[in-house]
């Protein structure tokens, strides 16, 4: 089976995790899929 390269919250080794800049470099250095967190906020804010 082969393996898929994931950028675990982008390409955090030149910018930081779950930034723009980490997401772009992720597309840049060839990365087929990229994961990244989101937080959502609470109904109450």
């Amino acid at each position: 089976m082969p393996f898929t390269r994931i950028a675990h919250r982008g390409y955090s080794d030149l910018a930081p995790e779950n930034t723009l800049p980490a997401f772009s470099l992720t597309l840049e250095r060839g990365y087929p899929q990229l994961e990244l967190d989101v937080q959502l906020p609470s109904p109450a804010q």
